[in-house]
């Protein structure tokens, strides 16, 4: 828990920097973190239809909560014509059985039904496509996907390009702004294939993520149709639809990289020992992730429990070096300062703050 917790303070932190710029700044920042100069379209293959095939899928269903819960599953949809890597840009759509008899679920018939759009992205590594599951990540119960299609939702999952994407000749290809340009396309396929969609209303497109994942998800709801991603889009060949939606549901964004590492040691400078190693070897090629639910090889003296994206825990205590810990006080004396600067105000409009010693009206 203590890494969620984390991550919320930093995300709610950084989140508010983040918005303060408004959507416009949140944009151009993105894009920025890329080189000037347009990419080049990747016109290495022939053009993919972005045609949506109503006709190639499978009949499935699940128990979700002592509900049976019966959907359509259409798979491996490549959703951008010029792909940069197409297993990492490719996403499931699965629609409840009761829309293809005239039937309702929840209220929403075929025509109404909003589309739920969740991410697999974390640490800014590449998303995989998602699934309806039971016991996803370390959860015990029904994930957010086979929640919505018990409550009537489309669900479409897309994978999305990571820092660790390689195309096929071994490149990398997901560095920023891929994965944001990613997530529009598959916005954008939604939109070309409204007629040919057998529900969902691409007016009410809902996005999802958590950590990173949440990070592209609040950038997805606030960078809506901006020009600044249209060159990086054209190069992957997405259609040329608008990419703007109708909410996004982002938990634990980290959104502001520059400062979580500050709000990260201020809740636990002074804890000096841990048990994570880095990042373990991702396996699964181009998507650079594990099959979902598969945990990736465990190093020696590992513990194996782990949720499958998550990092390699050690049975040993490892100590922080002497350099560690004097940045860790470093970034620690950092914090208040960047909260303050922030003019952050409560309910009434007074203005919050921190001080050194923790106290303050923003720790209240």
């Amino acid at each position: 828990m203590q890494h969620w917790k984390w991550m919320l303070a930093a995300g709610l932190v950084a989140s508010a920097a983040c918005w303060q710029a408004g959507s416009a700044s949140a944009a151009t920042a993105a894009a920025a973190a890329t080189a000037a100069t347009a990419p080049a379209a990747n016109t290495n293959n022939a053009a993919i239809s972005l045609d949506f095939d109503a006709s190639n899928y499978t009949e499935e269903h699940m128990d979700c909560a002592g509900q049976d819960v019966a959907y359509r599953a259409y798979r491996d949809i490549v959703y951008v014509a010029h792909p940069a890597a197409a297993d990492a840009e490719q996403m499931n759509i699965f629609i409840p059985a009761a829309y293809f008899t005239g039937g309702t679920v929840n209220g929403y018939t075929a025509k109404t039904a909003p589309i739920f759009l969740p991410n697999g992205v974390g640490g800014y590594m590449p998303g995989m496509a998602g699934e309806p599951a039971i016991g996803d990540h370390g959860a015990t119960g029904p994930n957010a996907a086979l929640v919505a299609l018990s409550r009537g939702y489309v669900v479409a999952a897309p994978a999305i390009r990571g820092r660790t994407t390689q195309d096929a000749a071994g490149a990398y290809v997901g560095k920023a702004p891929a994965f944001i340009v990613d997530y529009k396309a598959a916005v954008r396929y939604l939109r070309h294939n409204q007629a040919l969609l057998p529900a969902g209303d691409t007016e009410k497109i809902i996005s999802d993520g958590t950590s990173a994942g949440g990070a592209l998800s609040a950038l997805l709801g606030a960078t809506g149709n901006s020009p600044d991603y249209a060159p990086y889009l054209s190069a992957i060949g997405a259609a040329d639809e608008r990419d703007d939606i109708f909410a996004s549901m982002d938990y634990c964004p980290i959104t502001n990289l520059e400062h979580a590492d500050m709000a990260y040691e201020w809740m636990f400078s002074g804890v000096n020992e841990y048990h994570q190693s880095s990042m373990p070897p991702m396996a699964g090629g181009a998507q650079g992730r594990p099959p979902q639910g598969v945990q990736p090889p465990a190093a020696d003296g590992a513990v194996t429990n782990r949720p499958a994206n998550a990092p390699q825990e050690t049975t040993s205590t490892q100590e922080m070096t002497g350099r560690q810990i004097t940045a860790s006080k470093a970034l620690k004396a950092l914090f208040p300062a960047y909260v303050n600067s922030l003019g952050l105000r409560d309910a009434s409009g007074q203005l919050l703050s921190l001080h050194e010693d923790g106290t303050g009206s923003f720790a209240d």
